[in-house]
C-alpha cells in the first residue's frame, strides 16, 4: 500500500513545521488565557500582555486526564520485525548517542525498533520488515512503490520537549542571563516581561536574526552536563549578505539576507562524535546551494552547554522556515529541566472551553521535576517584585527547537509550585490538526539519533 496522496501532503507539512497553530477558534477559559500570553492555573486566567498576531500556546494544570491515548490512524497490518523479504527498497539507519541516552546499548535499540514500527504504521504501510543489523544499525524493508524520500524523512525525524526555566537559561546578549539582570535592565526585562502587545518568547520581544544569535550562542564557554538537551559541538555555514556565496543562496531559496547582514549557507550539523573539522564540512556540504562550496562561508561552532531556539511565531501554516529573514532567536543555556524521559503520555484531545489542546501526564520522576521548576520560578518572582510591580516568572517548552511557549507562574497562588500529579495541558490557538500532530511527535519521539546512512 503506497502513501496516500493527502496523508502525504500532511505527513510532509508536519515534518516541516511541527510549531505554531491558526489563530482564532472557541473562546473558552484555555483559550482566552492562551491570547493573554501564557499561564499556569488550575481554573482561571490570570491577566497578561495580548499578542493578537503572536498566538502563543498556554500550559494549564488539569485536573483529570482522559484515559484514551490518541491513535495514530494506522489502517495496515503491524510491519514484521526480522528478515526482509528483499521485495522493495531497503534504509539504513545508524542508531547514535543523545544526551538522554548517552550510550547506545541493547535497551535502547530495543525502543528504536519499537518506535519504528509505530511510524512505519503511521504511514499506512503494509508489509515492511525491520531487523538490527550489527550493534549500531537498524534496516527497514520497505514494500515495492512505497515513496522512498517521504518514508525515509518520516522514519528517521525525531522529536524532542524540553521545558526551562526561562529567566534563568534566557541570554541577553553580553551573555548574561536574563534573572542575572532583572529588573535593572531594561533588555532583561523586555525578554522577561515582554514589550508592549509584544508577549515573551515571541519574536518582538527581544528576538535576535539567526547569525546573531549563533554568534551569541558560539561565544558561551562548553557546559558539560547530564541535562544538556544536545550532545557535542553544533556547526552553522554563513556568508555576508553582498557575497557571492550568500547571492547563490538567496536565488536558490528566493528569499533575502537576513536584516543582521548575513544568511545561513547550511547547517545545523549535530557532532556527538568529535569528528575532524574538514569532515564536518563535508556534511554540511549537501545543504550548500548549487556552486556555493563550503570554503566560502564562515563556521561557528555552539559548544555544548548552549541552545539557539525559534521564537514562537504566527500560525501552523504561515511560521517561518528555521533561517528564513523573518524569523527570529533565542540563545539559551542548555540546561533543561524536563524532558521526553519525565513524558508518561500525550495526546490530543478538547478543553473546557471546546478547544484543541495536547494532554501531557508526567513519570514519577517528571511529577517531581515539575514542581521544583515551578517552584523555583516561583520563588524568583516573589524575589523579583520588590518595587511596587508584580515581575511574573516563567518556563519555557520548546519542541525540537522551537518554541511553543513561555508561560508564567503566579507565585501568589503558587508560592510552592505546582504538583504535577494531574499532568499539564498545553492548549491555545491552533487545530485539531496541529494537536493531533504534536501529540503524535510526542509518542513517537526516539531515546536515541537515527540517522539515514544509506538506501539500496
Amino acid at each position: 500500500m503506497t502513501v496516500l496522496p493527502q496523508l502525504e501532503h500532511e505527513l510532509l507539512a508536519a515534518h516541516e513545521r511541527i510549531r505554531g497553530r491558526r489563530a482564532g477558534g472557541p473562546g473558552g477559559l484555555l483559550a482566552r488565557a492562551a491570547a493573554l500570553g501564557g499561564v499556569v492555573a488550575p481554573a482561571r486566567a490570570r491577566r497578561g500582555r495580548l499578542e493578537p498576531l503572536v498566538p502563543v500556546i498556554s500550559i494549564l494544570v488539569v485536573l483529570a486526564v482522559a484515559a484514551v491515548f490518541l491513535g495514530i490512524h494506522a489502517t495496515a497490518p503491524r510491519p514484521t520485525t526480522g528478515s526482509s523479504s528483499g521485495q522493495g527498497p531497503e534504509l539504513f539507519f545508524e542508531v547514535e548517542p543523545t544526551a538522554g541516552a548517552p550510550v547506545v546499548n541493547s535497551a535502547a535499540l530495543a525502543r528504536a525498533v519499537s518506535v519504528l514500527r509505530r511510524r512505519i504504521d503511521a504511514l499506512g504501510v503494509a508489509g515492511a520488515h525491520i531487523k538490527r543489523s550489527g550493534a549500531h544499525r537498524i534496516v527497514v524493508t520497505l514494500p515495492a512503490g512505497v515513496n522512498v524520500g517521504l518514508a525515509a524523512r518520516e522514519l528517521a525525524g525525531s522529536s524532542t520537549l524540553a521545558f526551562y526555566d526561562w529567566e534563568a537559561d534566557a541570554l541577553t546578549p553580553g551573555g548574561r542571563t536574563v534573572a542575572s539582570q532583572e529588573p535593572a535592565s531594561p533588555l532583561a526585562l523586555q525578554i522577561s516581561q515582554g514589550q508592549a502587545a509584544a508577549v515573551p518568547g515571541s519574536p518582538r520581544a527581544g528576538g535576535r536574526p539567526l547569525y546573531s544569535a549563533v554568534a551569541l550562542a558560539a561565544m558561551q564557554p562548553q557546559q558539560l552536563g547530564s541535562d544538556n538537551s544536545r550532545l557535542g559541538d553544533q556547526y552553522y555555514l554563513f556568508a555576508a549578505s553582498r557575497s557571492a556565496a550568500c547571492a547563490a543562496a538567496e536565488r536558490a531559496r528566493h528569499v533575502a539576507a537576513a536584516p543582521d547582514g548575513h544568511c545561513l549557507l547550511s547547517g545545523p550539523v549535530d557532532d556527538a562524535a568529535g569528528v575532524p573539522r574538514s569532515q564536518v564540512l563535508r556534511q554540511l556540504a549537501p545543504g550548500l546551494a548549487a556552486g556555493v562550496s563550503p570554503a566560502q562561508g564562515r563556521l561557528l561552532v555552539i559548544k555544548q552547554g548552549a541552545v539557539v531556539l525559534q521564537a514562537a511565531s504566527g500560525s501552523f501554516a504561515d511560521s517561518p522556515a528555521f533561517g528564513s529573514p523573518s524569523a527570529r532567536y533565542y540563545v539559551l543555556r542548555d540546561h533543561v529541566a524536563l524532558s521526553d524521559d519525565a513524558i508518561a503520555s500525550a495526546m490530543a484531545g478538547t478543553d473546557s472551553g471546546g478547544a484543541p489542546d495536547v494532554a501531557l501526564t508526567f513519570t514519577a520522576a517528571g511529577r517531581s521535576a515539575f514542581q521544583r521548576l515551578t517552584a523555583q520560578v516561583a520563588a524568583r518572582g516573589d524575589a523579583v517584585s520588590t518595587t511596587g510591580e508584580t515581575l511574573e516568572q516563567h518556563i519555557a517548552i520548546a519542541l525540537d527547537g522551537q518554541l511553543l511557549t513561555i508561560a508564567s507562574i503566579d507565585f501568589r497562588v503558587y508560592p510552592d509550585g505546582i504538583i504535577g500529579a494531574s499532568g499539564a495541558d498545553i492548549s491555545g490557538a491552533f487545530t485539531t490538526a496541529v494537536a493531533r500532530r504534536i501529540a503524535r511527535r510526542l509518542q513517537l519521539a526516539l531515546p536515541v539519533g537515527l540517522r539515514l546512512v544509506g538506501e539500496k
